[in-house]
């Protein structure tokens, strides 16, 4: 609205409400749920019938600190259904974590878990 891109009275119409999301990382409780939504809705859109993740997996999805949110977490629950493979979920996830410079003292228990999971796969 201020570099003039979108109109001034538009924007009144629509700003009703205003509504603040915390990031899925302040919300480790509604993780699972996501998954088991996400699972639900992409094995019913591709036709697929996959497994459940394993416990393992579910705690290390638990403990990212998910930067982009819950749309990366839906991207990976949608890999994870059409490649069934739990183990490359994770390696995409390390990769995920080292390329963004992501240590302990920022996502938490997270890297350990996710370093843990490695080598135990």
């Amino acid at each position: 609205m201020l570099d003039g891109q979108f109109r001034q009275d538009l924007f009144y119409r629509v700003n009703v409400a205003t509504l603040t999301v915390p990031p899925l990382r302040d919300r480790k409780e509604q993780v699972v749920p996501i998954i088991e939504y996400y699972l639900t809705f992409y094995q019913q859109k591709y036709g697929k019938d996959v497994s459940p993740l394993s416990a393992k997996t579910l705690k290390v999805l638990e403990d990212y600190p998910w930067p982009g949110n819950v749309r990366e977490l839906e991207n990976v629950i949608k890999r994870f259904v059409l490649f069934r493979n739990d183990e490359g979920v994770i390696q995409d996830l390390i990769q995920n974590h080292k390329e963004n410079g992501l240590g302990p003292r920022e996502s938490g228990s997270g890297s350990a878990d996710l370093e843990g999971l490695r080598r135990s796969t």
